[in-house]
């Protein structure tokens, strides 16, 4: 699946301004879908990819708080792992959501 199509999908469960209770609530009621961590900092991208990892420019990073979901796997040629994270404002709002695919060639 495309990361825009995994984006919506995950917009229409937890639109932009949901409370972060909310969407913890939502990602609890997937049996599948995990928590790996919740962030006193919003995520940045490096390289095109969203990520956890810090950076010295404080208006690269997306939101004050961040929290990132294990969503699943799934196989073509290659394994691929997917995650979302999401970015709240001071007031604990979802302010954007963000898809990162990575490959397993192993």
């Amino acid at each position: 699946m495309p990361n825009w199509f995994i984006r919506t999908y995950m917009l229409i469960l937890t639109p932009i301004g949901t409370d972060i209770d909310r969407v913890i609530k939502v990602t609890e009621g997937h049996l599948l879908w995990d928590i790996n961590s919740i962030y006193e900092r919003g995520y940045t991208y490096i390289n095109g990819r969203p990520s956890r990892g810090g950076t010295s420019k404080e208006e690269n990073i997306i939101g004050v708080k961040s929290m990132e979901v294990y969503i699943g796997k799934y196989h073509m040629i290659f394994r691929s792992d997917v995650s979302v994270f999401y970015a709240f404002d001071e007031e604990g709002k979802l302010i954007d959501v963000a898809v990162l695919k990575e490959w397993d060639s192993i």
